[in-house]
């Protein structure tokens, strides 16, 4: 009974120790590695390669040896846009929301770089992808991020807080956002009959009127 609470402490304890922390898979910096066999038969590996620094992640995929693609994504720089190639670059930006179903060329762009990280990485990642550590939890991380940017139009900054952004499970500046301030504007004046009331005006005084009040003052 000891040893069976014993390990359900452990597991706990490791589950904490592991949780995906957002802000740190923003900041960290690595490479991995994701190689399998592919069709046909198997005899040609598969190979996956993302690379992360800062804000910048590069993915590298090569199958049946010929063919092979690159693209570099910063996902804290605007405009939303994907770099594609090696040397001679080309700069795809987007202009809509490929969520509608549009097939413009960077959506085609988009969906391409999901899925090669989808069925070529995150289903042949090795550990667990709530582990940063690990090889499933690095590519598991640049994936979130990628989406996020891409597919949400999200432009990360450096040293805010994300904690619950990458997963979804609360909106950007959701919070924080600032509400509008209403102008305070003057009375209007109370109308009545088709004519504006308005306070009387003050009523001048003439000069001599003012130098007989002040003369007549104390003499009573």
């Amino acid at each position: 009974m000891r040893l069976f609470k014993f390990s359900i402490i452990c597991f706990l304890l490791g589950s904490y120790l592991h949780a995906f922390d957002e802000n740190k898979c923003l900041t960290d910096e690595y490479q991995v590695d994701v190689t399998h066999k592919g069709q046909p038969f198997g005899l040609l590996p598969v190979v996956l390669k993302v690379e992360k620094k800062g804000c910048i992640i590069s993915v590298y995929h090569q199958r049946l040896k010929y063919l092979k693609e690159n693209w570099v994504v910063d996902v804290c720089r605007e405009p939303v846009h994907i770099k594609k190639g090696v040397g001679a670059v080309e700069v795809i930006k987007k202009e809509t929301d490929c969520k509608k179903g549009n097939n413009t060329s960077f959506c085609q762009e988009q969906n391409k770089i999901f899925q090669t990280i989808q069925d070529d990485g995150l289903i042949f990642a090795e550990g667990e992808k709530e582990n940063l550590k690990t090889t499933h939890g690095k590519t598991y991380c640049a994936y979130l991020l990628v989406k996020r940017y891409l597919d949400d139009s999200i432009v990360f900054n450096r040293g805010q807080d994300y904690n619950g952004v990458l997963s979804g499970l609360k909106s950007i500046n959701q919070e924080d956002a600032p509400r509008p301030v209403e102008e305070m504007s003057a009375p209007r004046p109370e109308v009545i009959g088709g004519e504006n009331i308005s306070a009387p005006a003050e009523i001048e005084v003439p000069v001599e009127e003012k130098k007989k009040e002040e003369s007549g003052k104390g003499f009573f």
